[in-house]
């Protein structure tokens, strides 16, 4: 019996270090595709210190890549790929002084489509908030900036790539695997 107990425990350890290292490598190649495609205007998920407050902003990758990471981060990491992973998994924070030549919006975390997603899952935040249209996802209109915010921070961390609609402007188009077609 207690042989049977210890393969079992050995057993969920294995599966739990699998589920998580599926996950480390999903993380990793929808990161490296962002940090390789530089020239197109992802919307991005990073962390930032902003007037003394540890805050999540979006930001262009573009914006990101030109005037943040080439300015002031180039000589502190190896390359993009690297300096986008501390900023967007790890607990590392831009500075405010390097934000200062870019357009970035500061996430606000106490909106309610948060507090629906964290009681009601992802699945119930697509439902509700998002419509399908040819493998893509667009917001549904009426939406307020900072629910749009909510949403692009919500989607980002589930891997979608994220660019601002051509027509608009001002929504939000959300795939989830990339080809150059988009």
């Amino acid at each position: 019996m207690r042989n049977l107990i210890y393969t079992y425990l050995f057993f969920c350890l294995i599966t739990s270090c699998n589920v998580e290292q599926k996950q480390n490598l999903d993380n990793e190649n929808y990161l490296k595709l962002i940090s390789n495609k530089t020239y197109i205007p992802f919307i991005v998920v990073v962390k930032a210190n902003v007037k003394d407050k540890l805050v999540n902003i979006c930001i262009t990758n573009t914006s990101l890549y030109n005037e943040v990471f080439l300015k002031y981060y180039k000589t502190k990491f190896h390359n993009y790929f690297s300096f986008l992973t501390q900023y967007t998994i790890n607990d590392y924070y831009l500075e405010e002084r390097t934000l200062n030549q870019t357009a970035f919006s500061i996430i606000e975390e106490e909106t309610e489509i948060f507090k629906e997603y964290k009681s009601n899952g992802f699945d119930m935040i697509k439902q509700k908030y998002l419509v399908y249209k040819t493998n893509k996802l667009t917001l549904m209109s009426g939406l307020s900036y900072s629910e749009k915010l909510a949403l692009i921070k919500i989607m980002f961390g589930h891997q979608y790539y994220i660019i601002q609609d051509d027509y608009s402007g001002l929504d939000y188009i959300f795939f989830k695997k990339f080809d150059n077609k988009h």
